[in-house]
């Protein structure tokens, strides 16, 4: 399984079905299965992307002994823009100014805060930083299948949970598809996973107890690699041997036809 919506369906539907699913011993099981995705080999990128600008998030706990940090960006970013943000109670972003944080002049990923003594540190729950990279990148589209699994010994509370579960599951789409969105980064590469459609495709009854429906999700992966200072880099002059130019002229060959 690739993604958070295996456990987004479970989830959601423990907490809008507490009566029949919540609990240490509720009157229905519930678990969610399959790990089955199908990649669709004439929906996906034709190759690796050439390089070019892509963003990152970095997110940090917030130490309140020293919130000046410093903290360490995972990758080494753009010069600019580089928006450094303190993360509040219920998710909300208050953004930095340009004198309140501190970059280092040596290591690029490092910085520090500065906070102004009059802001309100009350409900910080910790430090966000947007930057820029350069990146290759390529996208894979995928078909995936989760199965949620439905049990119980008594039959009327077992139709009543895959019924309700089929409306849950239909009324909350949208919010299922932006609740299991996913990304992982470790060191230069990550991956990205994005819901872009999902639907019910069945659902049946078994003869031991159980009830089955299955999800199906159009998912695209979107794989990334930075790219290091050395690499990638905008060619600035070309130039033949014994040329110097200039920023006017940064294209000075010398052109040698021989008759």
């Amino acid at each position: 399984m690739i993604g958070n919506l295996h456990s987004t369906v479970e989830t959601l539907l423990k907490e809008l079905m507490p009566g029949l699913l919540g609990g240490s011993n509720p009157p229905v099981q519930l678990s969610v299965i399959g790990d089955r995705f199908e990649i669709d080999q004439y929906a996906t990128d034709g190759g690796i992307s050439e390089p070019r600008p892509d963003d990152r998030t970095d997110q940090f706990p917030w130490n309140g002994n020293n919130p000046a940090g410093p903290y360490a960006l995972t990758q080494s970013p753009y010069p600019l823009p580089r928006r450094v943000y303190l993360k509040l109670t219920g998710g909300d972003l208050l953004p930095l100014r340009e004198d309140e944080v501190r970059w280092d002049q040596v290591d690029s990923r490092s910085f520090s805060l500065n906070l102004r003594p009059n802001r309100s540190l009350t409900d910080v729950t910790g430090v966000q930083a947007l930057y820029g990279v350069t990146a290759v990148f390529t996208r894979l589209k995928a078909l995936q299948t989760v199965m949620v699994q439905l049990q119980s010994t008594n039959p009327t509370q077992l139709d009543e949970a895959a019924a309700l579960a089929i409306a849950i599951l239909e009324l909350n789409r949208d919010r299922l598809i932006e609740t299991a969105r996913a990304a992982y980064q470790q060191g230069d590469y990550g991956a990205m996973v994005q819901i872009k459609t999902l639907k019910l495709l069945q659902g049946n009854r078994s003869e031991d107890g159980k009830h089955l429906l299955v999800l199906e999700s159009e998912t695209e992966l979107k794989a990334t690699r930075t790219l290091g200072s050395e690499e990638g880099a905008p060619i600035q002059r070309i130039l033949s041997p014994g040329r110097t130019g200039s920023a006017a002229h940064p294209v000075d060959i010398n052109l040698i036809v021989e008759g």
